[in-house]
């Protein structure tokens, strides 16, 4: 895709996007930074297993609140 954007001369971008957490995967990730995500709203709906719990759900679990650490800040 990068490839692609600078065959085209596509100059410097800024993406954003919403994304689910439990949908979310290390190599997601990367691949958004590579093409220029600038922000990023990441749902994450429960922080409890007993809040999840009360709405018939599943909590996120650490996993979802870990997938925040490679966002961030790029120069």
């Amino acid at each position: 895709m990068v490839r692609e954007l600078r065959r085209r001369k596509v100059g410097r971008l800024g993406i954003g996007t919403m994304l689910r957490a439990d949908r979310l995967t290390p190599a997601i990730i990367e691949a958004f930074a590579k093409v220029g995500l600038v922000r990023a709203f990441v749902g994450i709906e429960f922080a409890s297993d007993q809040e999840a719990r009360a709405y018939g759900r599943k909590a996120p679990g650490a996993y979802a609140f870990d997938l925040s650490r490679p966002f961030k800040r790029r120069k």
